[in-house]
């Protein structure tokens, strides 16, 4: 083999070349785009505009190798090479920081989803931007980089290395707090209101804070939903009904959305009535923040258990704690994550080699939730349920049955109130009656014929 093609410097001008024509396929939609309507889906290759785009994009890469070198040799001699030179002062393993500029290439596959010229050139730009952002946060994250070229982002690491783990974890929760309450105020103030299934947990707050009830046939005929949405924006919204009928006749309303979100929600809900327009949507976009910071700072802790690397545990915190899925629940309603956080508090628990009977019966309460935010975490209830007690079985030091009491009594007791709970609203103890309402021949039929007969395929 040329030991020439076996060079490094070889090896990363390939590279670039290939990333280049990533660039190059940006530039030739750039160049059209004025042209694209949503009855225009298909991509038009332009041969200028993508040689002129495959050049630019050349040497853009030659401008961030040529700050990736430098940050590597920090402390040697000024980097002054030609271009094509720049690329050799690069480690070869380090080439894969570039890697997310890959994504160019999926430009063609843009042409297909978008709405409109606007839509288009928004998503265009956010493939543009979004591989850059991503290089920068790899160098930023590597641990020469941090060290050499960032010394106030070098200070800040020796700071937080001489915090204890409980100022530490404080210290996380209190900066994605701060963060995420920026994002909401940004989010509201350029016009987001409530979504999805949004309106309904808040609607079930509502009941729980002035009816003290669930049953939410009064407060769809009163628009109380209009407590949240402005009326005088919204003159003609009406709020489809998202509930069931219970056994006892149509003025009583169930919601499919069960109430443990809505309860978390109450203090903020209580609080809205203070407050009006964008405010009052901030105040409640912003409900479940908390809750979200804490994600991030049990997220943190676990890491840090498995791996016993902080540098490692940091940037876990920050990639999930600062991206989909959690930055988006943090600032929407949704039971998503004040479950998530049960789940990896239990679960770090779960791990842990001795267990006070004391903290069992906490963690058997906390447990015992779960069901009351949606009967689809049933799922994850018993999964724990049954960790839990295997664990203590496994674990156990004598043949004493009371840690597994201890532990079992919440979660079993909210269980049995649940079927209960469920049985006295619909007169069934089927959990399928939160979805279907009272449960008649015809409504189970349907429901066994959904479980047990439909192939896999099909559903």
């Amino acid at each position: 083999m040329n030991k020439n093609h076996s060079s490094p410097k070889f090896i990363s001008l390939l590279w670039v070349i290939v990333l280049s024509g990533g660039g190059g396929l940006i530039f030739s939609s750039l160049a059209r785009w004025s042209n694209y309507r949503i009855g225009h889906h298909h991509f038009s290759f332009s041969l200028f505009p993508f040689l002129l785009g495959v050049t630019l994009s050349f040497f853009g890469f030659a401008l961030l190798a040529t700050w990736l070198a430098k940050i590597i040799r920090a402390g040697q001699n000024k980097i002054n090479h030609p271009v094509v030179k720049v690329f050799s002062l690069i480690p070869t393993s380090k080439l894969g920081f570039f890697s997310p500029f890959l994504i160019y290439y999926l430009t063609p596959l843009l042409h297909r989803y978008y709405l409109d010229n606007a839509d288009f050139r928004f998503r265009l730009a956010a493939l543009f931007f979004l591989p850059l952002i991503f290089f920068l946060i790899l160098v930023l994250y590597h641990r020469w980089a941090i060290s050499l070229e960032f010394p106030l982002i070098s200070k800040s690491i020796q700071f937080f290395s001489r915090l204890s783990s409980r100022q530490k974890v404080i210290l996380l929760v209190l900066t994605a707090f701060i963060i995420y309450h920026l994002l909401a105020f940004i989010l509201v103030a350029q016009g987001l209101s409530f979504s999805g299934d949004e309106p309904y947990y808040l609607l079930n707050t509502h009941s729980l804070l002035h009816d003290q009830d669930i049953n939410l046939a009064n407060n769809y005929a009163h628009q109380d939903y209009f407590h949240f949405y402005s009326q005088k924006d919204n003159p003609g919204f009406r709020l489809g009904i998202y509930a069931r009928q219970g056994k006892k006749g149509p003025d009583y309303l169930y919601p499919i959305n069960l109430f443990g979100v809505s309860l978390l929600v109450l203090p903020h809900y209580w609080l809205s009535h203070f407050f009006g327009g964008k405010w009052l949507v901030f105040l409640l976009k912003s409900s479940l923040a908390l809750w979200a910071a804490l994600l991030g700072g049990q997220l943190y802790l676990l890491v840090k258990e498995i791996w016993s690397n902080e540098k490692i545990a940091l940037s876990i915190w920050l990639l999930s704690s600062f991206s989909a899925p959690i930055l988006f629940y943090a600032v929407h309603i949704y039971p998503e994550i004040p479950i998530a956080f049960f789940s990896i508090f239990l679960y770090r628990k779960l791990r842990l080699a001795n267990l006070s009977n004391r903290a069992l019966v906490g963690y058997g309460l906390l447990l015992g939730l779960f069901p009351w935010f949606g009967l689809k975490y049933n799922i994850i209830f018993w999964a724990f349920f049954l960790l839990f007690l295997y664990h203590l079985y496994r674990r156990r030091a004598s043949c004493s049955w009371r840690p597994g009491v201890f532990f079992s009594f919440f979660p079993l007791l909210s269980m049995v109130s649940f079927y209960l709970f469920i049985y006295s609203l619909y007169g069934s103890f089927s959990p399928f009656s939160v979805y279907e309402g009272v449960l008649t021949p015809e409504k189970f039929q349907a429901l066994k014929t959904a479980l047990l007969e439909y192939p896999l395929r099909m559903r």
